[in-house]
């Protein structure tokens, strides 16, 4: 476990913010697209949908759980160094700052989450609905507010420019999946199971801690950055799903 765990972690936190570093760079983008990219590509996995389609693509589910959880935890130190070095040329970046929204937008609800789950169960799913809703909206509102001034230029984007931040981001993340898998099954020697977890855990990245960062200390410069999260997301959901 702690093989699969340290070599999710290079993959996650590591590969993930050099590849976004070097992929901008070959691109020549700048501005919104470079930050946004960058940013999605130095967060940690998700939590729900890696878990789910490596559990369907023949994974095991605690080692998939452990990653998820794990490095995320980890993320909230990390995820700031990462967007430092690699956004530190084009914007102030307040690290402290940042690591503490951080921890007052991820871990604290977290814990507490989990600590009125494991107290009161009962009350807990019967929220389930509500739990599941209300994130969606929350994130929704951010996006909106942020944007809505940007309103004209959000009507300038093309299928084209979509199609333009896609194809980097199914490239990045099939890389990340290709090395997360053949690095645990040959450099590791690890089960084919734990292989597949950690692949797809690995490889992904959350879309509500990107848009938290992004609202936090990107959106007033760059108030389209957001969009190549939103693209990269679904390519990755969309990938996986296929393999899986």
């Amino acid at each position: 476990l702690a093989k699969a765990f340290g070599w999710g972690f290079l993959i996650s936190q590591v590969m993930g913010p050099v590849l976004a570093y070097f992929s901008v760079h070959l691109l020549n983008w700048q501005g919104d697209n470079q930050v946004g990219f960058v940013i999605i590509c130095c967060m940690a996995p998700t939590l729900v949908s890696g878990a789910v389609l490596a559990s369907r693509a023949g994974g095991d589910g605690a080692t998939a759980l452990i990653l998820a959880v794990g490095i995320n935890l980890i993320g909230i130190l990390t995820i700031p160094l990462n967007l430092k070095w690699t956004l530190g040329a084009v914007v102030r970046l307040d690290t402290a700052r940042l690591l503490f929204k951080l921890i007052l937008l991820v871990l604290f609800p977290a814990v507490i989450g989990q600590t009125l789950k494991r107290s009161r169960p009962s009350w807990a799913s019967q929220q389930e609905r509500f739990i599941r809703i209300a994130p969606v909206v929350a994130l929704g509102i951010i996006v909106y507010l942020s944007c809505s001034a940007q309103a004209d230029r959000l009507k300038e984007l093309t299928f084209g420019h979509l199609g333009f931040l896609f194809l980097p981001s199914v490239t990045v993340h099939l890389i990340l999946l290709i090395a997360g898998y053949f690095g645990a099954r040959y450099l590791f020697r690890l089960q084919e199971p734990a292989c597949r977890s950690l692949a797809i855990v690995c490889s992904q990245k959350t879309l509500p801690i990107a848009i938290a960062v992004w609202s936090i200390a990107f959106a007033q410069a760059y108030p389209l950055a957001v969009i190549p999260a939103l693209i990269f997301h679904p390519s990755q959901i969309l990938c996986d799903g296929v393999l899986a």
